[in-house]
């Protein structure tokens, strides 16, 4: 230890109980990483802007629906961890239903000209490599008709700098506050052409107060609240663009 300062220590025992108290503070933060990003749909629906152009609707109405969320190649969370998820080439396929309930998916198959919901089996995926042909080969080994693709992306920012954080310091009470902002976007994909047939998107954003910064299971568990109020908006978004999509091919 620097010899003025173990002086000091030694001469000032109140010196002494304030410094060693804030080097156990120090020694407990930790750090918290947002999960990664959200997966490229556009990019995954049609891999080629001229195959986009070409591929025409072939599904049948009423429809049977494959939903699937997607997140980047390299998502991990403390919810999913190794395992939890299928790496594809461009995305994973997140196999874990943190957000989403079986209330959630019976509310999808009373939509009208829907025939039913197939959830996805990881047995029929590959566990890595996947491409978006793939993913599609599997949904019709289900018999369905679309494929439901949906994401997230949620990003925290300092309310002081506006800046992106990509880690958060914590264990120290904050002097400053974070907004979480998660946007939900989800694609209607045809599972024999690769056909788009419409998008929706939804976002809702939370300011975190400074004692959800105490530690990482308490971000975790904000992210999460967040998203799961981004994916009940965003169901109410997929009905109304469903509805449009059965108003224009359901009677083809």
């Amino acid at each position: 230890m620097f010899e003025p300062l173990r002086f000091l220590m030694k001469t000032s025992p109140v010196l002494h109980a304030v410094l060693g108290s804030l080097f156990l503070l120090l020694a407990a933060c930790e750090s918290y990483v947002p999960p990664g990003g959200p997966a490229r749909l556009e990019a995954i629906s049609n891999p080629q802007v001229r195959e986009g152009f070409a591929a025409k609707p072939a599904a049948n109405f009423p429809a049977v629906i494959t939903p699937v969320r997607l997140q980047d190649a390299n998502y991990s969370s403390r919810s999913v961890q190794s395992g939890a998820s299928l790496v594809g080439q461009d995305f994973s396929v997140v196999t874990v239903r943190e957000l989403e309930t079986e209330a959630d998916l019976a509310r999808l198959a009373k939509m009208p000209q829907v025939a039913g919901i197939a959830p996805i089996s990881r047995m029929l995926l590959p566990s890595r490599g996947m491409n978006s042909t793939q993913l599609r080969e599997a949904a019709a080994r289900l018999n369905a008709d679309i494929l439901l693709l949906y994401t997230f992306d949620t990003s925290f920012r300092s309310d002081d700098q506006s800046g992106l954080l990509t880690t958060l310091s914590l264990g120290v009470a904050p002097t400053k506050s974070v907004s979480v902002t998660t946007t939900a976007s989800a694609l209607f994909v045809d599972t024999r052409t690769g056909y788009l047939f419409g998008a929706a998107e939804s976002t809702v954003s939370q300011k975190l107060r400074s004692n959800a910064w105490l530690e990482g299971g308490a971000m975790d568990k904000a992210r999460l609240e967040l998203e799961k109020e981004g994916f009940q908006k965003l169901l109410g978004e997929t009905e109304r663009t469903w509805t449009g999509i059965v108003l224009k091919n359901g009677q083809r």
